[in-house]
Parts: structure tokens; sequence; C-alpha cells
């Protein structure tokens, strides 16, 4: 068979050059230390309230809620593979059209978003058993166990957004979109900042405000994930939050 003949769908060479792989890798670094800022700037501003109760508070919650979430970031790492053979196999079948192309992608996508709020409504649901089993476990003294309840009273309602937060990191970075991963993750930390410091210092709410802050900031971070998704696949909204049977219920192979 001759050349001319083969199939003319295969996909394009991956580049690899040195600007390439750092265009990809530099704002996976800088969303990175973005990331563990929202507790840093928690802690930060906590420690500015001059009460050592507080502070131990703050750290004892912190530490609770990571141990937490960290069981669940599976759902950063199964989207970013789900995203990356998605992308290739959409890269290599000359037969999907340009409409349809993102149909894979985002299903992949709303059903990490799915999942991530299933499991933040069952956590939402358990946090007042979650928070006294672990601030027991934790071997919290009173009043730091007072300050920390105060802290994930409030932080608890952003569980749900913070799960969000790890599947649309994963999704991003399997597409090598890792700018908008920078985007996301610098809006909540900034936002973080502006927040917390007007509940805290304008609404003088303590504890609580800071707490409140920090959630408000990944809710929002999320609705920023939202458009960039949207603007990423170059779809409306409506077929954002539109699930396709076929590949939303199946895994659909090329």
């Amino acid at each position: 068979m001759s050349a001319k003949s083969e199939p003319s769908h295969a996909m394009p060479p991956i580049d690899t050059s040195y600007k390439r792989i750092v265009a990809i890798a530099l704002p996976v670094l800088l969303a990175n230390l973005a990331m563990p800022l929202q507790s840093v700037i928690d802690t930060a501003i906590v420690g500015n309230m001059n009460d050592t109760a507080k502070l131990a508070g703050m750290g004892l919650a912190i530490q609770l809620l990571s141990l937490l979430l960290v069981s669940f970031n599976f759902l950063q790492y199964a989207s970013s593979g789900l995203a990356a053979q998605a992308l290739g196999q959409l890269a290599n079948n000359s037969n999907t059209s340009a409409v349809s192309a993102p149909t894979p992608l985002l299903s992949i996508l709303q059903r990490a978003l799915l999942l991530a709020f299933v499991i933040g409504a069952i956590l939402l649901l358990a946090k007042p058993w979650l928070i006294d089993f672990g601030l027991q476990a934790l071997s919290a003294n009173p009043e730091s166990g007072r300050a920390a309840k105060t802290y994930l009273d409030v932080r608890f309602w952003g569980v749900i957004a913070e799960l969000m937060n790890f599947a649309f990191i994963g999704w991003f970075a399997g597409q090598g979109k890792t700018r908008y991963m920078l985007y996301q993750q610098g809006f909540i930390a900034v936002l973080n900042i502006v927040l917390t410091l007007f509940f805290v210092f304008a609404m003088q709410m303590g504890l609580a405000g800071v707490a409140l802050g920090t959630t408000i900031a990944f809710w929002f971070g999320i609705l920023m994930a939202l458009w960039l998704s949207r603007k990423h696949l170059k779809i409306s909204w409506p077929v954002l939050f539109k699930a396709d049977r076929q590949y939303f219920t199946t895994e659909k192979n090329a």
C-alpha cells in the first residue's frame, strides 16, 4: 500500500522544546506556591490577634482539614489522567467534529465536579461528628478546641468548593492548561487576603471572619474556574452544565 493511502489523522508531534516545557512548568510551580497561601494567610492574620488559644486552635483546625481533604485528592489525579487521555484521543481522531470535540473533556469535568459535590455534601452533613472526633484525636485542650471549632464551623461550608478545586486543577493540568491553574489559584489567594482583612478588621468578626474570607474566596474561585473552562472549550454556559449521556455515563473509546 502506498504512503498516500495511509490514514492522515495521526497525532501531531509533541513539542518538547525547552520553551514549551518552561511554559507549562512555570505556571504549575507558581500555582503550587499559591495553593498553601490560604492557610498561611489565615494563620498570619490570627497570629496578629495576640491570642495564643486562637492561634493554637487555628493550627489544629488547618491540620484536621488538611488530613480530611487530602484523602480525596484522587479527584485531582484522576481528572488529570482522564483529561490527558481524552485529549489524546480527540487529537488522533480526524472524524471528531469541532462541535462534538469538547464533549468527552466536558463530561470528565462534569463527573469529577459531581463526585466532588457529593463527597463534600456528605462531609458537610457529618460536620459535627467529624469536628468533635477530629479535635479529640488531636488532643485539643478546651480553649484551643473551642477556637478550632469556631473556625471549622464556618470553613466546612467551603469543603465542597475545595474538593471541586481539586477537580479543576487536575483537569487543567491534564490538558497542559497550567496558566488557568495559576489564574485560579492566584485569584483565590488575592481574594482571600482582601476578604479576610475586611471581615476581621472592618467587621470585627474575629476567627469566624478569617474562615469566612477563605470560604468565600474558594467559592468565587470555582466560579472563575467555570468561566475559564467555558472559555477553553468555547462553549456556552447552558452547554457547560448540560450532560451528554453518551459520554457522561460510559467511557467512550476512540
